[in-house]
């Protein structure tokens, strides 16, 4: 078997995108996941927390839904760990 990696793996896609992008993620253990949007200015504008099985997952933004302008915004993934939190981030560009 394939061994996962220790850290998480994180990329979007279509990016830049219009309306929605795709965030594929790879996860070391089972866990809660909290994946975090957040303006160039460090302000969250999307959260959700899932608890998530070990491997790879995605999930759908749709950014039209957030009511935001076009720009730069970074997405966070990070999960939870008995000794701490290990977490990643991806650096997007929305296009109203």
């Amino acid at each position: 078997t394939q061994e996962l990696p220790e850290e998480i793996k994180i990329y979007a896609t279509p990016n830049p995108f219009r309306g929605s992008t795709n965030v594929k993620f790879t996860i070391p253990k089972e866990g809660v996941v909290n994946l975090t949007v957040y303006d160039i200015m460090g302000r969250e504008v999307y959260t959700n927390a899932t608890f998530r099985t070990k491997g790879e997952h995605s999930e759908e933004i749709d950014f039209n839904s957030l009511n935001v302008s076009s720009g730069t915004y970074m997405i966070r993934v990070s999960l939870q760990k008995e000794n701490g939190q290990r977490a990643t981030t991806v650096k997007v560009a929305y296009i109203k």
